[in-house]
């Protein structure tokens, strides 16, 4: 998934959760149960260079500016909604791994079983998936 999906899904646990551990743990948790569902993503090269912000940019920024929004909407839940978003996305964070000589080998069982669940389809129904998701997931936020 997008890191965009998985940082709805961490804020919007962050705001309905109080407890910023429970939320960590479910955005963790979420992570998985969304990479399990077909899905469009970006490949990540094993080098990232300059010109690879191009297509990650988007996906960087978008996640940023939703985050702040869910802080402006819910201030009182700001701890929460850092933790929910951590561990949403740590579990892509920790396939970046992979580049670093010390934690390559401790973090390869992760990375495997991380790359295992993932269910990707092509572009144009992986992106719809996933636009239908954060939908959802947005509309369900307003219950």
């Amino acid at each position: 998934m997008l890191l965009l999906a998985h940082t709805l899904t961490g804020a919007v646990i962050g705001a309905k959760v109080s407890s910023p551990w429970l939320s960590f743990a479910l955005g963790f948790t979420s992570h998985f149960l969304l990479d399990a569902i077909p899905h469009w993503n970006y490949p990540v090269p094993q080098r990232i260079h300059i010109r690879d912000f191009i297509v990650f940019w988007p996906d960087l920024t978008a996640p940023a500016l939703l985050v702040l929004a869910f802080i402006a909407l819910h201030p009182s839940a700001l701890l929460a909604i850092c933790f929910g978003v951590t561990g949403s996305i740590l579990p892509d964070i920790l396939t970046l791994t992979r580049h670093h000589v010390s934690l390559k080998r401790i973090f390869a069982p992760f990375r495997k079983f991380h790359e295992k669940i993932q269910h990707e389809i092509p572009f144009t129904p992986g992106v719809l998936v996933q636009i239908a998701y954060m939908l959802v997931l947005l509309a369900l936020l307003r219950l």
